[in-house]
This record gives structure tokens, C-alpha cells and sequence, in this order.
């Protein structure tokens, strides 16, 4: 996908600084959000909905934890698909029925292999710049990967024509933890 994109700092109101041989690369903060944002609702807005209700949720707050009323440890995906039910005449049942046969794909950028910190990365799993999406995996659940959701995930790409490739944690290093917070909103999670 080819676009031109003029990102304006939110703050200063002033244009993001760039850089590289053709000034090809900016600098700004939130830019995995923006390009998680845009890059989901395009295809959420180009995708076929047959026999499903798709939604699209963008929340806020991921780099202070996610703790505020419109980010990913509030209410508001909950609320928002308990009242869609009810305004389309279904019960607390059908609400659960239906979430068991959902799934959810939460979009965040992975971080490639540093060419100067090659250590601080997985030595199986590394992830590298333009070869795919990344599916990320951690022991802790942190990204609540399992099996079943990676090979639906897998294949969803597979008929996308769309190449993945595999991230891990280093057991020894910390990592995610906005996506835990999903999990109270009973939603099955593919990331």
C-alpha cells in the first residue's frame, strides 16, 4: 500500500521532523496507534460482512496503561456491544452465545530485530522489517495468543495472500500488557 501521509505534531501544531537518505522516516509519538487505527478501519471498512456483525474499536490511552474511561481497561467495548444486542431485541443469552462465536484481532506494531541488539531479541522468533504481519506470542498470555487463535489467524492471512511471521518474548524480558485488559470484556483475542 502506497500513500503519502503528513503527520502534524499534536502538541506544538508544528510539522514532525524526518529523516533518512530521502527523508523517508518520521518521528513522532503515537504513530504505531495512528497506523494500527487507519490501516484497521480500511480494512474494516472494505471487508465483506455476511453473516456477522463486524465492529471496529479504537481505544485510547495504550501508553499510560490503558486506565482511562476510553481506554482498553474501561468499559466502553462491553457497554457498547451489551446495548448494540439489546437494541437489536437480543438477551443476556444470545449475548453470550454470540461472544463465544466471536473473535477479536487487536493490531499493535512489533518490534523488528535491532541490528545492533540482535541478543535482546528471541533467537527462533525474530521478527524483520517488510516481511509480513507480525503474530505475537507470549508464555504469559500477554498477548492472548494460543494455537487455535494463530492457526485461524494464519489462515485468515493465507487467503489474503498475506506473508506472517512469528514474534516471541524472551522469557528473561517483559513484555505487552495493555491486551490484558481485553480479557474482561469476554471477547476471544487474536493478535
Amino acid at each position: 500500500m502506497k500513500f503519502s501521509v503528513m503527520i502534524y505534531s499534536f502538541i506544538t501544531d508544528r510539522k514532525v521532523p524526518s529523516g533518512g537518505a530521502s527523508e523517508e522516516f518520521i518521528s513522532s509519538g503515537r504513530l504505531d496507534d495512528l497506523q494500527c487505527a487507519f490501516a484497521s478501519l480500511q480494512g474494516f471498512l472494505s471487508g465483506e460482512k455476511r453473516d456477522c456483525m463486524a465492529v471496529h474499536c479504537v481505544l485510547d490511552n495504550e501508553e499510560v496503561g490503558s486506565g482511562t474511561k476510553q481506554g482498553a481497561a474501561s468499559t466502553f467495548l462491553f457497554d457498547t456491544l451489551i446495548r448494540v444486542h439489546e437494541a437489536l431485541g437480543y438477551d443476556g443469552e444470545d449475548y453470550l452465545v454470540h461472544l463465544a462465536d466471536s473473535f477479536m484481532i487487536s493490531a499493535d506494531n512489533a518490534h523488528a530485530v535491532h541490528p545492533n541488539y540482535t541478543e535482546k531479541a528471541d533467537p527462533t522468533n525474530r521478527p524483520y522489517l517488510n516481511e509480513g504481519i507480525v503474530l505475537k506470542f507470549n508464555a504469559n498470555q500477554k498477548y492472548c495468543t494460543d494455537a487455535v487463535s494463530a492457526a485461524m489467524f494464519r489462515d485468515l492471512c493465507k487467503r489474503a495472500d498475506v506473508p506472517v511471521q512469528t514474534f516471541t518474548n524472551r522469557s528473561d524480558m517483559a513484555g505487552g500488557s495493555t491486551l490484558e485488559y481485553f480479557q474482561h470484556s469476554g471477547c476471544a483475542q487474536y493478535r
